[in-house]
């Protein structure tokens, strides 16, 4: 997958279905998870756990590539309805639509503040 640098990302949510592993190709990802910010770079990778809140961004000016890893793979058609349904819509209805997909795939946003508050702190 590629993030190009003016990619909006996504609001923090977490999985209730499924784990990621990223693994950083080219480029620099920026990894929040709750108030956390992790830098990734070549070589490097993040592993998100069900139930952690995060999001991402590319953190350079560069298109970023990675490879992501999801299990069970059942989340792979979130991004393959995604890709169909933004194609040529505007960024209020960007919103709309991924957040009905996001419920459809058991992934909920998350702030991140009330998160830490309420787990004891930042995600491991």
């Amino acid at each position: 997958m590629v993030i190009q640098p003016d990619f909006a990302a996504p609001l923090q949510h977490l999985h209730n279905g499924h784990e990621e592993a990223w693994f950083v190709l080219d480029g620099e990802i920026e990894f929040t998870s709750g108030t956390r910010v992790t830098r990734v770079g070549p070589g490097g990778w993040v592993l998100v756990p069900i139930g952690v809140p995060h999001t991402f961004s590319n953190a350079g000016g560069v298109p970023a590539r990675f490879i992501a890893v999801m299990t069970p793979n059942f989340y792979l058609g979130y991004f393959d309805e995604l890709s169909r349904a933004m194609d040529g819509v505007s960024d209020e209805a960007r919103g709309r639509i991924s957040a009905g997909l996001m419920a459809k795939y058991q992934t909920e946003v998350v702030d991140p503040v009330a998160w830490e508050r309420d787990h004891g702190g930042a995600p491991a």
